[in-house]
């Protein structure tokens, strides 16, 4: 599965890993907001499971 990092450019690893980080904090940030400024219930119209697995992401 990681083959082609072998076979790649440093550069473009290096890049693809950097977004990949990038996402990674984005998505965490918005999983913290939510959860501070809304709680462990930030989707009214979401069943219980649902909120509580999208606050569990925060971890």
């Amino acid at each position: 599965m990681i083959e082609w990092m072998n076979r790649t450019p440093r550069w473009v690893v290096m890049l693809v890993c950097v977004i990949a980080a990038g996402l990674l904090f984005v998505g965490a940030v918005a999983h913290i907001t939510d959860l501070f400024h809304h709680g462990l219930r930030p989707y009214g119209w979401a069943p219980g499971w649902l909120n509580l697995y999208w606050s569990s992401l925060a971890l």
